[in-house]
């Protein structure tokens, strides 16, 4: 169960680091190819906005789908996603960086929203004694 739980761990912190890494650099790289404040805001926010849809979605369906599965295919969409996404400094074209970025973004929430889902769900059932020290960590 060690290793289970260290990959939650790791899993969790990758997820939460796909949200907030983008915030220090994305609106300056933005603001030089013309992106205006509210489409740098709208290309930060779908990633919350599909996290929540998938989660919400996929939290009844997750039986029929297999945990592991989306577990293990929403952290590599996710990890795969945010290595495209740091190469969104070598577009320069307006249109084309916008809509990279809301792609990038939209996946990376979908991704993120599938292995939390699922890590919480698979959590459930492999820690049934520790769940709430499970959650607490993993939050």
């Amino acid at each position: 169960m060690g290793k289970l739980r260290y990959s939650f761990w790791v899993s969790s912190y990758f997820c939460n680091l796909a949200f907030s890494l983008i915030a220090p650099f994305y609106p300056l790289v933005a603001n030089k190819r013309g992106l205006s404040s509210l489409e740098v805001g709208f290309a930060i926010g779908i990633f919350s906005g599909l996290y929540f849809i998938v989660s919400a979605t996929l939290s009844g369906n997750l039986g029929r789908l297999g945990r592991k599965r989306c577990y293990v295919f929403g952290m590599g969409l996710q990890g795969v996603t945010m290595c495209a996404f740091g190469f969104l400094e070598f577009i320069h074209g307006h249109t084309l960086f916008l809509t990279l970025s809301l792609v990038f973004r939209a996946l990376q929430g979908i991704g993120s929203g599938m292995a939390v889902t699922a890590a919480i769900s698979l959590m459930t059932i492999h820690f049934k004694d520790q769940m709430q020290k499970m959650l607490a960590e993993n939050e």
